[in-house]
């Protein structure tokens, strides 16, 4: 089901090998196979964390911090600098990059001058 679900076994050529080799390669565990009535299949999804893993996630997680932060914040417009001070981020392209960049590509935040994205006049607004 978790393979259906993504894609992946509609994708590939279902199959009971297919299951069993992408399993293997994505989880680390072998799937289960029960036949009776109904065939069931058991796929174990094992958690593998690895230091760079939880760097990355420590990073992940605070981005989506601030994504509520920001959003609510920027119920009225505001600038960049006013963003970044509200976040005490000191790296100005950290933010752009890593912070408002995704959210105004995601349609979360809205630019107040659309046509004119690195205008010093620009301000950010939410719509939540």
């Amino acid at each position: 089901m978790f393979f259906k679900e993504i894609g992946w076994v509609d994708e590939l050529g279902s199959g009971v090998r297919n299951i069993y080799k992408y399993n293997k390669i994505y989880s680390g565990a072998d799937p289960e196979f029960i036949e009776g009535d109904v065939f069931k299949t058991i796929i174990p999804l094992i958690p593998q964390t690895r230091e760079h893993d939880s760097e990355h996630d420590s990073e992940h997680d605070e981005i989506q911090d601030n994504t509520a932060k920001i959003l609510e914040f920027c119920k009225d417009p505001k600038t960049r600098v006013e963003i970044q001070e509200f976040l005490d981020i000191k790296s100005r392209s950290y933010l752009g990059q890593k912070i408002l960049s995704p959210l105004i590509k995601g349609g979360l935040l809205k630019l107040s001058i659309s046509d004119k994205p690195t205008s010093k006049y620009q301000k950010c607004y939410s719509n939540k």
